[in-house]
């Protein structure tokens, strides 16, 4: 079973899902880490239960909001709020993430994030607009 999580993990990171917070520039702000920790909003559409799954073939970045949320940039054009089980006391700190993921599918309450070695279990799924993710990007810069 160990193996299996390294395996996942390493694959992950081979496969450039993580991405470095020094990478970030401003033409890819959503990437990296750090910054003030912030609040995940709420889904665009009031009442909505989110995703039950994504296609993702290729991460484009992603950034962390607060501790227990991270937005994911599945291509340029298209960010996913992901809402995690419990909080990760290091997500806002941390330069790589992982996925687990079953092919190129990721699934809400199936599906992890990986923060340091530790698995953290994807509560829900959430399409936003890319607004919305400009809106928390702003939030943390003036944070």
């Amino acid at each position: 079973m160990l193996s299996k999580a390294f395996l996942v993990i390493a694959s992950a990171l081979a496969l450039g899902l993580g991405r470095s917070a020094y990478a970030a520039d401003a033409a890819a702000p959503w990437q990296g880490a750090g910054g003030p920790v912030i609040e995940a909003p709420p889904a665009d559409a009031p009442g909505d239960d989110g995703l039950d799954h994504i296609t993702v073939f290729r991460i484009d970045g992603w950034r962390p909001v607060g501790r227990d949320a991270i937005i994911l940039w599945a291509t340029a054009f298209q960010p996913y709020l992901l809402k995690l089980d419990r909080p990760a006391i290091d997500l806002p700190f941390v330069e790589h993430v992982g996925l687990t993921q079953t092919g190129s599918q990721l699934y809400a309450r199936f599906d992890s994030v990986i923060v340091r070695g530790r698995p953290y279990r994807i509560a829900s799924i959430h399409a936003i607009s890319r607004e919305a993710a400009r809106t928390l990007r702003s939030a943390a810069e003036v944070g």
